[in-house]
């Protein structure tokens, strides 16, 4: 126990350590008036380009690479300021590569916005690529994200919260700080099919597409965040995108926009009672953005085949402010890499193995796409707004030094579960507190 005490006290002062350099170097944010008491919750947009959207609904027009960059970010940087949020954008590295994204890319990071990784190309299939292909993926986005911004990306999303081991010892290896891209929901497989049934896709894209979105095992992930176990002394944090403790149903915009298309008391009904899971179970939200959740088709013509286009920009406006009202009664939001530092000073944040992660999605039954077509099709006709599109298309280096990810690697010496394997499938999302394994 006294080594284990040890190595609390060097985790929690490497982080202090990080703390007081964060702060010198954001500096000149707008001071806060009082240090807040509430909960932390993290919010992040995946920067999805227009091309992106395209891409992803079949348009061979994607490979000019349109964007909507310059209508955009200035739009949702200005609507961030009026609200005093700072968040994180995961950038994609196509975007920092061409010149005419550079002012945009750059005024972002000039905002005090933290900068992640969302992969060079934007393809939602990374679970396919060799270790070389997603390594190679990894650097050359980091490498222009880097040259445009100045920032070095310490976090990273997958496109289409697509992810893998390789992935996970990739970022690693090149001292990423988390990971952001698994979605804990059981609904992976009716997006997948409500996106086949409305995407212009051949046999070929629908076969590299086959596992889009995740597989309904997916669902039993923890909706906390937790360390994945790479080895016997590597670990990388993992911050899902929360979705709603205990039924697994997400709650990001996209989700919110298309219910108060219906009702708005049905969404703020969902919204705080997603709150209220959260609270009771303890977990902190890493809350989404997409920028089709805060732009219309009066703002992207483009793009009007996507769900939700027909929906001005203003409107949807009104449902982001009172959101985020909504979610900052009951937590402070901050950017990701905040609330990395946060989760990573805790005690009792749970350890999983991709082995067993890995074996749960082989031996647990997947959703057939078929039979859900009946219900995409009515999906399709009784609601043109139908937002699980929004969903689908997806978006100077700080202090924070490799050694204190050992920080990390200290937590997964220990352990609460006396049998790691069933209690890892059969997680529901409990954050346990750690001690020493016998």
């Amino acid at each position: 126990m006294p080594a284990l005490h040890l190595q609390l006290e060097d985790r929690i002062s490497r982080f202090d350590l990080f703390e007081c350099l964060e702060s010198y170097q954001y500096a000149a944010r707008a001071p806060r008036e009082q240090i807040s008491t509430k909960p932390q919750a993290s919010v992040s947009l995946d920067l999805d380009n227009q091309w992106s959207y395209m891409k992803t609904h079949g348009d061979a027009s994607w490979k000019s690479f349109p964007s909507y960059f310059s209508i955009f970010v200035p739009h949702v940087l200005r609507e961030l300021r009026r609200r005093d949020l700072v968040i994180t954008f995961f950038i994609v590295g196509q975007d920092a590569a061409l010149k005419k994204n550079e002012e945009y890319l750059r005024a972002i990071a000039e905002a005090g916005h933290e900068i992640g990784n969302h992969s060079f190309h934007h393809e939602p299939w990374l679970q396919f690529y060799s270790k070389a292909e997603i390594e190679n993926e990894i650097l050359r986005a980091e490498d222009e994200i880097l040259r445009v911004t100045g920032v070095k990306p310490r976090g990273f999303r997958g496109p289409g919260f697509s992810w893998s081991p390789a992935l996970l010892e990739a970022l690693h290896a090149n001292g990423y700080r988390y990971d952001a891209s698994t979605l804990p929901t059981y609904l992976g497989p009716l997006a997948r099919a409500y996106y086949f049934h409305s995407a212009k896709l051949s046999k070929e894209e629908r076969q590299l597409r086959k596992e889009l979105f995740g597989k309904f095992s997916d669902g039993l992930r923890p909706a906390q965040p937790y360390y994945w176990r790479l080895n016997a002394k590597d670990h990388l944090l993992e911050i899902p995108v929360t979705t709603m403790p205990l039924f697994k149903v997400p709650f990001h915009l996209s989700y919110l926009l298309y219910l108060s298309r219906i009702s708005r008391a049905l969404m703020r009904f969902y919204l705080r009672t997603a709150i209220t899971l959260c609270r009771i179970t303890n977990t902190a939200p890493s809350f989404l953005l997409h920028p089709l959740d805060l732009i219309g088709g009066d703002q992207a013509r483009e793009l009007a085949f996507f769900p939700g286009m027909e929906v001005a920009s203003d409107r949807k406006l009104e449902v982001f402010d009172e959101v985020m009202s909504t979610l900052a009664e009951h937590f402070e939001l901050v950017d990701m890499r905040t609330h990395a530092a946060a989760i990573a000073r805790r005690q009792d944040v749970q350890v999983r193995a991709i082995e067993a992660a890995a074996a749960s999605s082989r031996v647990l039954p997947t959703v057939n796409e078929r039979s859900f077509s009946n219900v995409c099709k009515n999906l399709s006709s009784c609601s043109k707004h139908n937002s699980f599109g929004e969903m689908y298309s997806g978006t100077g280096e700080a202090p924070y030094q490799d050694d204190i990810l050992r920080g990390a690697r200290n937590a997964g010496t220990t352990s609460n579960h006396e049998d790691d394997d069933e209690s890892r499938l059969c997680n529901t999302g409990a954050t346990p507190r750690f001690r020493e394994k016998r």
